[in-house]
């Protein structure tokens, strides 16, 4: 995380950057395996953001996942009461089922969803969750390579409009993302595409 980190504070991100990372043996089988223990860090994290809003009541509050981290963002907004309000949620190709129902999550959100995919994410986004599940415990190629199903995970018309998918580009290859699962935390492409998402907020082209 510490590149990505470094990348938004190079970019000129000034917000409170809050960095929750998973330790647990066996790394990304566990992430992805243990659903129970997910919710319940989930449920810990939307507690602390409770706090948070208590001492910040008019900041605004943005999610950021990556990988599992993007089902856990997802968890942690469906998590939190049903009147705090999320500005912006941002997942870069998250380990959900493409028909994972966003309509909890987004409820939250006053901006947008917007979701980062990658196609040629096939070993871990493709292989890997067809044969060990995804964070929501279904054995399918994941919406982080394919985007997300836009009918049926976000079913409300006026709720669908705050879902933004980002398809990977050959473009990015610039910035060193060839495709591929780790890229999403290298320094120049969360530099070049993640951190003006939380400068001015525009969309990436």
């Amino acid at each position: 995380m510490r590149p990505a980190v470094r990348a938004l504070r190079d970019a000129g991100v000034t917000a409170d950057i809050r960095v929750h990372n998973w330790k647990r043996p066996f790394g990304i089988i566990a992430n992805l395996v243990s659903h129970r223990d997910n919710r319940r860090m989930a449920g810990r994290v939307a507690d602390d953001l409770a706090r948070y809003r208590q001492q910040h009541h008019d900041a605004n509050i943005d999610l950021l996942g990556y990988s599992g981290g993007g089902g856990l963002a997802i968890m942690v907004a469906e998590a939190l009461p049903d009147n705090f309000r999320l500005h912006r949620i941002v997942l870069c190709q998250p380990a959900l089922c493409p028909t994972y129902d966003l309509t909890a999550a987004l409820r939250r959100v006053d901006d947008k969803l917007i979701h980062f995919h990658s196609p040629p994410d096939w070993v871990i986004l493709g292989l890997g969750t067809l044969l060990l599940g995804t964070m929501d415990r279904r054995h399918a190629c994941s919406a982080g390579r394919g985007g997300f199903n836009p009918r049926r995970a976000v079913p409300d018309a006026i709720l669908r409009k705050k879902l933004i998918q980002h398809r990977w580009s050959p473009r990015w290859i610039r910035y060193h993302h060839w495709g591929g699962h780790p890229p999403i935390l290298f320094y120049r492409w969360n530099k070049a595409c993640i951190a003006p998402l939380f400068i001015t907020g525009p969309p990436v082209r």
